[in-house]
């Protein structure tokens, strides 16, 4: 296993139980914005990547009664997402990686990212898969931490230096080339603040 994976999940070991509460306010308005991207229909069949405490899957579960997978490489913030979303028929939760997911091409309607971009190593084959793993004409809705400002360019230079379990935010001129190069074409960009973060709205179509 990777070094940093084992550091991400170590991390989010410790702060599973109390993740939700912590970081609420964030989490809220992220939660929020994705929300108004994704636009859940009872038709979709939604992949929400890295999904953590299964925060964003309960608040389309009580919208819509739609198909989701929701994948992590954290047993105890998935352990999390299994209690709140007990007894759901409709969602499937599994421990996974998104760099290799173990799904049939064309599978899913739309794909959610929220909130841990800046936690994949390897980018590109990250959007690979989940272009991949996208219908033709699917959507993916990406919340992601942007590097445009220089406070954030900062941050992201001492992130790196302090070894913690971090791969690196992007400006949104990257993150469009990257979607790009992953057969994607971008429908919707906006950057926004929320306190210190600065954040990027992304979506975008197979």
């Amino acid at each position: 296993m990777h070094s940093k994976t084992e550091k991400i999940q170590k991390e989010y070991a410790r702060l599973a139980q109390k993740y939700d509460e912590h970081w609420r306010v964030y989490l809220e308005a992220t939660h929020k914005h994705a929300m108004e991207m994704l636009e859940p229909e009872k038709s979709d069949r939604i992949l929400d990547a890295s999904a953590g405490t299964g925060l964003l899957a309960g608040m389309i579960r009580r919208q819509v009664p739609c198909e989701l997978s929701l994948i992590d490489i954290s047993d105890e913030m998935l352990s999390v997402a299994r209690n709140r979303l007990a007894n759901d028929p409709f969602t499937r939760i599994r421990k996974m990686d998104v760099h290799a997911l173990d799904y049939p091409d064309a599978y899913f309607s739309k794909i959610v990212c929220l909130n841990s971009f800046h936690f994949y190593e390897n980018p590109e084959k990250v959007l690979s898969e989940f272009s991949r793993v996208l219908k033709k004409s699917g959507k993916l809705v990406m919340v992601a931490w942007c590097r445009d400002p220089w406070h954030f360019r900062l941050f992201d230079v001492a992130m790196r230096i302090t070894q913690r379990p971090y791969a690196g935010s992007h400006t949104s001129a990257e993150l469009q080339r990257l979607l790009k190069v992953s057969g994607f074409t971008v429908s919707k960009s906006r950057r926004w603040s929320h306190r210190f973060w600065s954040l990027l709205n992304i979506q975008a179509e197979k």
